[in-house]
């Protein structure tokens, strides 16, 4: 499948979105286990109480029926939330913006800086210099002219 090149990810984006669902999926079922715990101390605390002669008999199924459905939806808006700031985090990181004005990460990348003007000069050909392949490749041509 051929997709544009702005849906494709990087190898670190990649990584970054793996972590952070993993993360998602430990803090989901965290809070599920976690949830789950605390019913079940909640229905040895109303067995207790029937046994003391304090209260009703405690039914398992009905305690567990709540404390499922509640575990669960809870622990997938924890997870949830985690996995979107985390998607989120990656796509703010991904995007272009300006760094200097009128620029953008891409085109100061590709661009050296003057220290007299601060303006970006594109490296090949700068003020009608030849491009060279790099200072130390124009030094050597001009070292070996001497």
């Amino acid at each position: 499948m051929n997709r544009p090149a702005v849906w494709r990810l990087t190898r670190a984006e990649c990584t970054a979105a793996a972590i952070w669902t993993v993360l998602a999926i430990v803090v989901g079922n965290t809070v599920y286990d976690l949830l789950l715990t605390r019913g079940l101390k909640e229905f040895k605390f109303h067995v207790a109480l029937h046994d003391a002669g304090m209260g009703p008999e405690a039914s398992l199924s009905e305690l567990m029926a709540v404390t499922v459905f509640d575990a669960t939806w809870i622990g997938l808006l924890f997870g949830s939330f985690v996995a979107i700031t985390g998607f989120a985090t990656i796509w703010l990181l991904r995007r272009e913006r300006p760094r200097v004005a009128g620029t953008t990460l891409r085109q100061a990348q590709g661009a050296s800086w003057d220290l007299d003007g601060g303006a970006p000069s594109r490296r090949a050909g700068a003020h009608g210099a030849r491009p060279t392949g790099g200072d130390n490749a124009g030094r050597a041509a001009q070292a070996r002219k001497v």
